[in-house]
């Protein structure tokens, strides 16, 4: 979707996202493509399901959960038109 290519673009995939997230975070992404040709294995598409339909359940893409090792959800966002910076302080804010 295009929401999700612009938060790719303008914060996953900078290098100053990808730096700071080497050292604090584990990251882990879940796809959804839409189109036949970028379908998933059909393994792959039910275990990305089964992540939604705990953590996403109102469908909202991009979906952005904050949780720690145990799957504590502390905090959840989507695409917002910052910087990288702003976005790294708006996940940590999440963090108490």
């Amino acid at each position: 979707c295009a929401p999700c290519i612009k938060l790719d673009r303008s914060v996953w995939s900078t290098n100053e996202f990808k730096d700071y997230a080497k050292e604090h975070y584990v990251m882990l992404q879940v796809d959804f493509p839409r189109r036949k040709s970028n379908a998933l294995p059909k393994e792959q598409l039910n275990k990305n399901k089964a992540l939604a339909e705990k953590y996403n359940r109102q469908g909202i893409f991009p979906f952005v959960v904050v949780m720690n090792a145990d799957g504590k959800v502390y905090g959840e966002t989507s695409y917002k038109k910052l910087s990288p910076k702003e976005y790294i302080a708006e996940l940590n804010s999440f963090i108490k």
